[in-house]
């Protein structure tokens, strides 16, 4: 279909009937804007439609049903495994017009919320009363709480909080046929099967999810945040598995590896030696007077692995400086190329220290820059690939890279992704860590979900191992 020929003329008639015309973009331009997401990969929708409602959002789900037309639900577009980016010639529904706070219910300890509200805009409602929504990923200043949903986002206080899935609670959702269901709740342990749970990291392929019921927390009374400078990155690593290994729970494990730790350092202008190889941003929160003691053996387990540099933040000013540079990591390492690749492995806790050296292995052996920041408590690693997807031999050898990484982490006993979704970018990778049973099992939950495949269909599963699936059945 194309949106200048009859049938396009007719879709455009009934979106008209549904949402204002302003709300229904469908120039070059236009789908120009909405096209990508952060990574590099590239589609262009037929027609893009901004709703404001969960009834709006209903009614053009039927339509496209009666146009058999595919939907890309999306929120800000901050995706990093090419989640929103939308299927070629569908409807693109960024779902950003639906952005209030409807309910801060202190009493019971949960908000309700839109889906294109932003982290940033909850956590500002929230910190005059004392409370905050824990996950935080670096881009949360724009980034969406229905994408966090459709993504399972995670952050650098995953370690001590939880993931996105530990904090939502209930979810409207657009199903697709344009029903409308309520899952989950306010209260804890609802009957059933956990169908909030299975939505919860669906990427879009499932249902549009219009409200989103989350766990909210006290703020913690104190914090402390340490910056340790480390001259290997094994080092580094060491003293993080030290760390949990000898009971400690800080709320913050967050790690810069050399290559990343130089872009930053220059950005950012810290000051560092050339012998700095790696930085540690480890914060401790809770009762003011618990802190001292953790804060103390914290620091002896960094000097017992060679620590180079060791500071205590001071002062809010000091904490928010090194915060600064450590959400800046990214744009400090894509700023040498114009387009970047990054994935999110993880590894266990103990490996974490050998999959840093494998990192750094991949980059000499493929001859591409490569700089990661960690979510190191976790084992959470976020390598980056700056390249020019102009140059064949570039963009081969960043691809190459990043596959290797995933063969890497599940040969130490991990996984493709953490919390950044499979979206475009790991399909192939699924294999490495999925069984073809195991696929074709989420595969038919998909199916009973969303049987003509509608939602964000090219995204998850590799149709080429689906297929091969079905012929060996």
């Amino acid at each position: 279909m194309k949106i200048t020929d009859v049938s396009g003329e007719r879709l455009l008639n009934e979106l008209y009937k549904i949402i204002a015309a302003e709300r229904v973009l469908y120039r070059k331009r236009d789908l120009k804007a909405y096209e990508y997401d952060a990574t590099h990969f590239r589609s262009s929708p037929l027609v893009i439609v901004l709703p404001d409602t969960t009834e709006e959002v209903s009614e053009i789900v039927k339509v496209a049903g009666r146009f058999n037309i595919s939907i890309t639900p999306r929120g800000a577009g901050t995706s990093l495994s090419g989640g929103a980016v939308p299927t070629p010639g569908a409807i693109a529904m960024p779902l950003t017009r639906m952005n209030k706070i409807l309910k801060i219910d202190i009493e019971n300890g949960i908000a309700i919320v839109q889906p294109g509200a932003t982290n940033k805009a909850l956590q500002d409602a929230l910190e005059p009363l004392g409370y905050w929504f824990p996950p935080d990923p670096a881009s949360l200043s724009v980034a969406t709480i229905g994408g966090n949903v459709a993504e399972n986002a995670g952050g650098p206080h995953c370690l001590k909080y939880g993931v996105t899935s530990n904090h939502v609670m209930g979810l409207e959702v657009v199903m697709p046929n344009g029903d409308v269901i309520n899952l989950g709740g306010a209260v804890e342990d609802i009957p059933g099967y956990d169908v909030t749970g299975l939505l919860v990291g669906s990427e879009g392929t499932m249902g549009i999810i219009t409200k989103v019921i989350v766990r909210i927390s006290r703020l913690p009374e104190a914090t402390s945040t340490i910056l340790a400078i480390f001259n290997s990155c094994r080092d580094a690593a060491v003293t993080v598995f030290e760390v949990i290994k000898n009971g400690f729970n800080p709320s913050v494990l967050e790690m810069l590896e050399e290559r990343m730790l130089h872009e930053v350092d220059e950005v950012f202008n810290l000051g560092y030696s050339d012998s700095a190889k790696a930085l540690l941003i480890i914060e401790v929160d809770g009762r003011p007077e618990g802190l001292p003691f953790e804060l103390e053996e914290i620091v002896k387990i960094c000097r017992q692995n060679n620590v180079q540099i060791l500071e205590v933040a001071n002062s809010e000013q000091e904490r928010e400086m090194l915060w600064r540079a450590r959400r800046g990591g990214t744009s400090a390492l894509g700023r040498l190329k114009p387009d970047s690749a990054e994935n999110d492995i993880v590894v266990p806790r103990s490996k974490l220290p050998d999959m840093v050296e494998k990192l750094q292995e991949i980059s000499a052996r493929n001859g591409v820059i490569l700089g990661a920041v960690i979510h190191a408590g976790d084992g959470n690693c976020h390598p980056q690939i700056p390249f020019d997807a102009r140059i064949p031999a570039e963009k081969a050898a960043a691809e190459n890279a990043l596959w290797e990484i995933f063969e890497a982490a599940v040969a130490l006993g991990g996984t493709i992704s953490g919390e950044h979704g499979v979206g475009l970018e790991k399909i192939e990778g699924m294999p490495l860590v999925f069984s073809k049973d195991e696929l074709s099992l989420m595969h038919r939950l998909k199916g009973l979900f969303d049987p003509e495949n509608r939602l964000n269909p090219d995204k998850i599963f590799s149709q080429k191992v689906l297929a091969k699936g079905k012929e060996e059945n």
